[in-house]
Protein backbone atom coordinates (compact mmCIF):
# COMPACT_ATOMS: atom_id res chain seq x y z
CA UNK A 1 0.00 0.00 0.00
CA UNK A 2 1.44 3.68 -1.25
CA UNK A 3 2.14 5.51 2.34
CA UNK A 4 0.47 8.26 1.59
CA UNK A 5 -3.31 6.68 0.12
CA UNK A 6 -5.37 7.51 3.19
CA UNK A 7 -4.35 11.34 2.88
CA UNK A 8 -4.63 10.80 -0.80
CA UNK A 9 -8.30 9.67 0.31
CA UNK A 10 -9.01 12.36 2.03
CA UNK A 11 -7.87 15.23 -0.59
CA UNK A 12 -9.98 13.45 -3.16
CA UNK A 13 -13.07 13.23 -1.22
CA UNK A 14 -12.73 16.93 0.03
CA UNK A 15 -12.05 17.69 -3.69
CA UNK A 16 -15.10 16.03 -4.77
CA UNK A 17 -16.97 17.98 -1.64
CA UNK A 18 -15.32 21.31 -2.95
CA UNK A 19 -16.75 21.02 -6.35
CA UNK A 20 -20.42 19.93 -5.46
CA UNK A 21 -19.88 16.37 -6.54
CA UNK A 22 -21.71 15.03 -4.17
CA UNK A 23 -23.10 12.11 -6.20
CA UNK A 24 -19.54 10.80 -6.78
CA UNK A 25 -18.50 10.95 -3.15
CA UNK A 26 -21.64 9.13 -2.38
CA UNK A 27 -19.78 6.17 -4.07
CA UNK A 28 -16.79 6.60 -2.81
CA UNK A 29 -18.62 6.48 1.00
CA UNK A 30 -20.26 3.70 -0.39
CA UNK A 31 -17.07 2.10 -1.65
CA UNK A 32 -15.74 2.37 1.98
CA UNK A 33 -18.59 0.81 3.52
CA UNK A 34 -20.32 4.34 4.74
CA UNK A 35 -23.75 3.74 3.67
CA UNK A 36 -24.95 6.16 5.61
CA UNK A 37 -22.34 8.57 4.55
CA UNK A 38 -23.47 7.53 0.96
CA UNK A 39 -27.42 7.66 1.52
CA UNK A 40 -26.82 11.48 2.76
CA UNK A 41 -24.43 12.24 0.20
CA UNK A 42 -26.36 10.78 -2.81
CA UNK A 43 -29.52 12.32 -0.88
CA UNK A 44 -27.99 15.64 -0.67
CA UNK A 45 -26.98 14.97 -4.98
CA UNK A 46 -30.82 14.61 -5.56
CA UNK A 47 -30.37 10.83 -6.46
CA UNK A 48 -32.76 9.51 -4.12
CA UNK A 49 -33.15 6.17 -6.43
CA UNK A 50 -29.11 5.71 -6.10
CA UNK A 51 -29.74 6.07 -1.97
CA UNK A 52 -33.06 3.36 -2.01
CA UNK A 53 -30.50 0.90 -4.03
CA UNK A 54 -27.66 0.85 -1.74
CA UNK A 55 -30.39 0.44 1.26
CA UNK A 56 -31.24 -2.03 -0.73
CA UNK A 57 -28.45 -4.12 -1.49
CA UNK A 58 -26.47 -3.20 1.40
CA UNK A 59 -29.95 -4.10 3.82
CA UNK A 60 -29.40 -0.71 5.66
CA UNK A 61 -31.56 -0.79 8.45
CA UNK A 62 -35.02 1.37 7.75
CA UNK A 63 -35.22 2.51 11.41
CA UNK A 64 -32.60 5.76 10.84
CA UNK A 65 -34.37 8.63 9.77
CA UNK A 66 -32.25 9.24 6.15
CA UNK A 67 -33.43 5.92 5.12
CA UNK A 68 -37.09 6.64 5.57
CA UNK A 69 -36.38 10.09 4.09
CA UNK A 70 -34.96 8.50 0.75
CA UNK A 71 -37.95 6.20 0.58
CA UNK A 72 -40.30 9.53 1.24
CA UNK A 73 -37.62 11.47 -1.42
CA UNK A 74 -38.41 8.77 -4.10
CA UNK A 75 -42.49 9.03 -4.00
CA UNK A 76 -41.61 12.88 -5.13
CA UNK A 77 -38.89 13.03 -7.24
CA UNK A 78 -38.95 9.28 -8.63
CA UNK A 79 -42.23 7.77 -9.14
CA UNK A 80 -40.90 4.64 -11.24
CA UNK A 81 -38.65 3.66 -8.42
CA UNK A 82 -41.44 4.01 -5.59
CA UNK A 83 -42.07 -0.21 -6.28
CA UNK A 84 -38.40 -0.58 -5.90
CA UNK A 85 -38.74 1.26 -2.73
CA UNK A 86 -41.18 -0.43 -1.44
CA UNK A 87 -39.89 -3.73 -1.94
CA UNK A 88 -37.23 -2.77 0.49
CA UNK A 89 -38.77 -0.19 3.17
CA UNK A 90 -42.02 -1.68 3.34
Amino acid sequence: MHPQLENLRKKYYQWLMDTHQEGRAGELKEREGDDMAAINLYMKAGLPARAARTVCSRDVSIRHVPVSATCSSLTYFDHTSVSMCSQCCH
